[in-house]
C-alpha cells in the first residue's frame, strides 16, 4: 500500500539528468552572455539583451526567493548620484531616478523596491548576474547543495 504522500506526490522529486544537464548549460549561456561587452545605448540593442535574458529565465524552472532574505535586504531612496552601471532598473527597463525607493542586492545591482519585490515572488536571483539567494523550498536547496557539490568535484579534475 502506498503512502499518503507517495498517493499525493508529495515525495521530492529530483532533477532528470537531462534536466540538471539542459538547466546547467542554460545557466552558464546566461552567465557568458553577461560578461559580453554589449553596448546598450540603444533601445534596440539593450532591448535584445533584455528579450534574450528573459528569454533563457524562462526556460529554466525558478522558485521564489526566501521571505526572510527578501525582508532584509536594505531599502533607501536614490540620490542623484546614481552610479552610471546602476542607471536603469532592468526589471521594468526605466530609468532611475531621485528619490525613487530602491533595493541593492548582495551582488551590488540595484533595483526598483517593487520591481524586484515583484520578481522575488518568482525568483531567486538577480535579473543580471544570476547570483542566487536562498529560497523557503528544501527541495530546491538540497538539489542546489548537489549541484553545488558537483561543480566543486568537476573542478578537482580540470
Amino acid at each position: 500500500m502506498a503512502s499518503y504522500d507517495e498517493d499525493h506526490n508529495l515525495l521530492p522529486q529530483r532533477e532528470t539528468e537531462e534536466e540538471s544537464r539542459v538547466s546547467s548549460e542554460v545557466s552558464e549561456l546566461v552567465e557568458w552572455i553577461n560578461t559580453l561587452e554589449i553596448e546598450d545605448n540603444s533601445e534596440e540593442e539593450g532591448g535584445w539583451r533584455r528579450n534574450l535574458l528573459s528569454w533563457l529565465t524562462n526556460q529554466v524552472p525558478s522558485v521564489p526567493a526566501s521571505k526572510k532574505v527578501i525582508e532584509k535586504l536594505k531599502t533607501f531612496q536614490l540620490t542623484d548620484d546614481i552610479p552610471s552601471d546602476n542607471s536603469e532598473c532592468v526589471v521594468c527597463a526605466e530609468s532611475f531616478q531621485a528619490g525613487d525607493e530602491a533595493k541593492q542586492l548582495p551582488c551590488k545591482h540595484l533595483y526598483h523596491s517593487a520591481c524586484i519585490l515583484s520578481w522575488f515572488l518568482e525568483h531567486n536571483s538577480c535579473p543580471l548576474c544570476r547570483h542566487e539567494l536562498p529560497t523557503d523550498n528544501p527541495i530546491y536547496e538540497a538539489q542546489r547543495r548537489d549541484r553545488e557539490r558537483w561543480k566543486e568535484a568537476s573542478n578537482m579534475f580540470t
